[in-house]
């Protein structure tokens, strides 16, 4: 099969044309082609192959989850792919229906498994072992990815670049390095690249699952010419937290390493178009690290697919859609027992990780599940099991998702304030939407502009400490547009360098003044209007710091409830005072739009006790902000995401969390799940995977069962 190499191009991201044209224009590669052969069929696109295995199996030795007295992984024999023949071994894992392998390309220090001209070749393995397993592979209809570290190398380079290796490491900013690649090092990117590209052209792989990708945190050669070049300011000397020249430099990493990302990838996607290359991104809960330059925003225009690894919740499922549409979630089927094997339980229940890759197929990107360190004959049914369910919602992962609240994810915080508070307070605020089943994105500092805000009609800062000027006038034109925005906490208490103000950047939106921030305590929230009181009774209470504050003198912003006077201990509600002036939560109306501040951390009151009231408060606070596009009368174990793939049709996703939720790790069909569309006329709604249509009346429906998760596809008018 012959391919047209500008189609592919163009189908795989519409930027990446010109980046190619770019990199080879400047002579970063240099042997172009007219055609190149596919293996595989690349009409399927590679972002919708949903059933992916991540496993090696060919190196004679495995680890088997213990350590040795020095503290190193501890391995033990084993025979290449278990005793069988590599075409014994690719139909058993085609059969399972995998449509993307990663599998080991090369054993660390031993060399290759196919014949490199770049590395030594591994003589343990036969030498016709790998290259049979790739040409198998492709005969099934899979694309195989070598398993290679990106910065770590498996192997070392042979002369005369093995000499030049020194000069390609990392030179830290301070102590020392830990023998990682340099991603500003051109010799070392223009070696990797050629590797890169004798992989799929002398090894007829598909593409690359690389961990080991840390970043651009260079203070050697490399690196201080490339800043100094950039910038026109010399490269800091120090890790030092409070110096803006450091913060800087921090911040400039970040747009060099997609850059880099993008470069080493370049000539393996010139030799095979549809080259796939999965990057390890740590852009999930961690610490800040200086090594480590991965920015949350938007991927627009890059050659290559980042993957969230452990991306086991919604939360990550979310961040990685809001990444790229081509983002990965890579997680363990099942976490290891060490005692019995290293990776995978043998004959695993595969209920919890079927819902686990459902989550993240709903919300429109692809799962992998890695982990093998056992006989494939102990779990080819388990993953088996998985992969038919994942097959299933395959053709409904398509479109955009159904806008309702936008939910602020920080590197800001994350970098220069506190990144754990900033992933509680978003994990938090993202569990509350789950609970009340209404529709939340994850968008990062990049979309706070007031075009790319526009289409939600809620957007939420969890605690949202560091804010430039620039963002809190966005925020504002946003709300004068006529959108609602709820702030929590500290929100815009900090610029975008994590730098104290005096007080809230937004205060004059928020219509409140900063007085201070109380350590965790009670909070007993007292309700002042007379709905909010029918509703919620004499109080709402958690524990959590709060923000006290004062209104404006201008202020126009209405009290919905206010502090306590009193805690609840020994307190006679029906005898004693206990309200008080102090404002909690408020509301105002700015232009066409609505502002609610809730001072109190309420995401850390609700995650620390889990308290259904203080998540129902939320989603009242948000359902006044604005009326959803779709209200479900479900469970708590229902997760609900919404994608409409054209003008005229919704796509619903309801999944079932219940064996993620119980001690058995067991899927529980759940029942009569009632939804209510309040935006555009349904025409026809339709079980997709059942072809059953169901009865509509005033614009709501009801789903009958729902198994390990059901599909709903609305024909809207």
């Amino acid at each position: 099969m012959i391919l047209n190499t500008h189609r592919l191009i163009r189908g795989r991201n519409a930027g990446s044309h010109s980046l190619f044209a770019l990199l080879l224009g400047v002579g970063l590669y240099a042997s172009p082609i007219d055609k190149a052969v596919a293996e595989v069929d690349p009409s399927i696109p590679f972002e919708h192959r949903v059933c992916r295995l991540y496993f090696g199996g060919l190196q004679p030795t495995v680890h088997d989850g213990t350590k040795t007295p020095e503290g190193r992984s501890h391995y033990v024999s084993t025979k290449p792919w278990y005793g069988l023949t590599p075409e014994e071994i690719t139909d058993i894992v085609a059969d399972m229906g995998t449509e993307v392998w990663s599998a080991s390309a090369s054993w660390t220090d031993h060399g290759t498994y196919w014949p490199s001209d770049m590395v030594k070749r591994c003589a343990e393995v036969p030498e016709d072992y790998h290259p049979r397993m790739v040409k198998r592979a492709h005969e099934r209809g899979m694309m195989v990815l070598a398993l290679e570290q990106l910065v770590e190398l498996e192997n070392p380079p042979l002369p005369p670049f093995r000499e030049e290796l020194s000069k390609w490491r990392v030179q830290p900013i301070e102590g020392n390095h830990w023998g990682q690649m340099n991603g500003l090092c051109t010799p070392y990117i223009d070696w990797m690249g050629r590797f890169m590209a004798e992989h799929v052209t002398v090894g007829k792989m598909d593409g690359f699952w690389f961990d080991g990708t840390p970043g651009a945190g260079d203070a050697g050669p490399y690196g201080t010419e490339a800043y100094l070049r950039d910038t026109g300011k010399p490269m800091p000397e120090k890790i030092d937290w409070d110096s803006q020249e450091f913060k800087e430099w921090f911040v400039w990493r970040y747009d060099k390493d997609v850059e880099f990302f993008n470069r080493v990838t370049a000539p393996a996607v010139q030799e095979k178009p549809y080259t796939a290359t999965i990057m390890n991104y740590n852009a999930r809960p961690m610490d800040r690290r200086w090594d480590c330059a991965h920015p949350m925003r938007r991927l627009e225009d890059i050659n290559w697919y980042p993957a969230i690894e452990s991306g086991e919740s919604s939360l990550n499922a979310k961040v990685g859609r809001a990444l790229s549409p081509r983002t990965e979630c890579w997680m363990w089927a099942q976490w290891h027992v060490p005692l019995v094997s290293h990776g995978v339980f043998p004959y695993f229940d595969p209920d919890t990780s079927i819902a686990k890759g459902l989550r993240v197929i709903a919300h429109g990107i692809a799962p992998s599940f890695g982990g093998w360190h056992a006989d494939i004959e102990t779990w080819k049914d388990s993953v088996k099991a998985m992969f038919d369910e994942f097959k299933k919602r395959q053709p409904y992962m398509s479109g955009e998702s159904v806008k309702y609240s936008a939910l602020l994810v920080s590197q800001q915080m994350r970098d220069f304030h506190n990144a754990k508070n900033m992933w509680d307070s978003v994990s938090r605020l993202e569990d509350i939407h789950r609970t009340e089943h209404l529709l939340v994105d994850v968008i990062f500092e990049d979309s706070l502009t007031p075009e790319r805000l526009a289409p939600y009609p809620v957007v939420v800062l969890p605690n949202s400490t560091c804010l430039s000027d620039a963002q809190c006038s966005a925020l504002t034109t946003y709300v004068h547009g006529g959108g609602s925005l709820l702030a929590t906490a500290e929100t815009s208490l900090y610029d975008e360098w994590g730098n104290r103000r005096e007080n809230f950047g937004l205060s004059e939106l928020l219509g409140v003044d900063y007085v201070e921030t109380r350590e965790e305590g009670s909070q007993i929230l007292v309700p002042q209007t007379e709905d909010l009181k029918e509703e919620f009774k004499r109080f709402v209470s958690f524990v959590a710091p709060a923000v006290h504050g004062t209104l404006r003198d201008d202020s126009d912003a209405e009290v919905l409830f206010t502090h306590s006077s009193r805690v609840i201990h020994g307190l006679s509600v029906r005898e004693d005072s206990y309200d008080s002036d102090v404002p909690a939560i408020l509301r105002r109306r700015a232009g066409k739009g609505t502002v609610y501040y809730i001072g109190p951390d309420i995401g850390h009151g609700y995650g620390r006790d889990n308290l259904p009231r203080v998540a129902h408060l939320v989603g009242r606070l948000l359902r006044d902000a604005a009326e959803p596009p779709l209200e479900f009368d479900a469970p708590k174990l229902i997760e609900v995401t919404a994608l409409q793939p054209d003008k005229n049709r919704l796509v619903l996703h309801l999944l079932n969390v219940s064996a993620l939720s119980s001690n058995t790790g067991k899927m529980a069909p759940l029942a009569n799940i009632g939804i209510q569309v309040n935006q555009g006329k349904i025409e026809q709604a339709r079980l997709a995977l059942s072809d059953r249509e169901l009865t509509v009346q005033n614009n709501r429906f009801i789903v009958p069962s729902v198994g390990h998760s059901q599909v709903v596809v609305l024909d809207i008018d």
